[in-house]
């Protein structure tokens, strides 16, 4: 019989960074934690991500004893993986904290039927304030969210619809959608979108980031490119900084031209950005810049290191100085 090789140091860290260092199951989250497979062992001879899911001893028990069933494991996979991201930063100045309380959160979900045998959980922000220009917010994230959920359901009744399973027993297609608020100041709004979809009899989930941003007054959605004195000079550092911490992250595991394709110094390389109150937050969905398996990649640009670069009227320049000045 062979040997079963321990889980990769970087797959364990994942997970376990995944989950929050505590037991997936929300109801749970118990700090103790195993790293369980989904689907066994016995059957995929190999160490997955998208397989792999932190669970207490209990949990891990009961799961491989079949009281927990696959199906809620992809699931609460599924929800871990939509709602992962980077953490709001609230900044030296807590700003982020302090405006944390001017939105909610609505819901699009929908349940599994015989005629429509997928679910759908889909999250978005809606602010609280009067202003104007949080209000057209309102309805641009709510436009997006649905554009997200229309055409996933195209996927199964539309003209090229999926071929599904058609057993039960079978998981069910998925839409799972989370957010996180990354900067919300008088100068700007930022908001990353993640999005985990499974079709069923798939060999695992896809998952796409969007982000958008905004000046807050007047009201306007700006490019990457907007920021920058020089765009030309700009995009130049930023691939090369990317590619750099990317290689150094990933080490072995991706080639240099993989590299190349996916933080090369074109603009839609970098469509995932986000403003945060210290600096710029790049996004690398699974397969731009490595396989599926290295999961969703992050690259963080401090505010000192871009200021030299910013076009000076821009509103993000007044934040970065104060967050370097506090």
């Amino acid at each position: 019989m062979t040997d079963r090789p321990a889980i990769p140091t970087d797959i364990q860290r994942r997970v376990l960074l995944e989950a929050g260092h505590r037991c997936a199951i929300h109801t749970c989250r118990h700090p103790t934690t195993d790293i369980h497979h989904i689907i066994p062992w016995e059957r995929v001879q190999e160490h997955a991500f998208d397989n792999l899911v932190a669970l207490c001893p209990n949990c891990h028990r009961r799961a491989g004893a079949g009281e927990i069933d696959r199906k809620s494991l992809r699931l609460y996979k599924a929800q871990l993986a939509a709602s992962f991201g980077f953490p709001v930063d609230p900044g030296p100045t807590a700003q982020v904290a302090l405006f944390a309380l001017k939105w909610g959160t609505h819901v699009v979900s929908q349940e599994p039927s015989p005629e429509a045998r997928f679910e759908v959980r889909l999250e978005f922000p809606q602010f609280n304030d009067a202003d104007p220009g949080l209000n057209e917010i309102n309805v641009l994230q709510q436009a997006s969210t649905l554009e997200q959920l229309h055409y996933f359901r195209n996927s199964f009744l539309g003209s090229d619809a999926w071929e599904t399973p058609t057993d039960w027993s079978d998981p069910p297609s998925y839409l799972l959608g989370a957010y996180t608020i990354s900067c919300f100041t008088q100068e700007c709004v930022s908001i990353r979108h993640s999005f985990s979809t499974y079709m069923a009899g798939a060999a695992h989930p896809n998952h796409l980031t969007l982000t958008a941003n905004y000046r807050r007054i007047p009201l306007v959605a700006f490019p990457l490119w907007d920021l920058f004195s020089s765009p030309r000079d700009a995009l130049a550092f930023l691939s090369a900084r990317a590619i750099a911490e990317l290689a150094t992250d990933l080490g072995t595991d991706v080639a240099n031209e993989w590299l190349e394709a996916g933080a090369g110094p074109r603009w839609e390389n970098f469509d995932a950005f986000n403003i945060t109150p210290t600096g710029l937050h790049l996004t690398f969905d699974p397969y731009q810049v490595s396989s599926y398996g290295s999961g969703t990649r992050h690259v963080v640009v401090k505010a000192e290191d871009l200021l030299p670069l910013l076009f000076q009227n821009h509103p993000v320049v007044g934040l970065w100085e104060r967050s370097l000045a506090s």
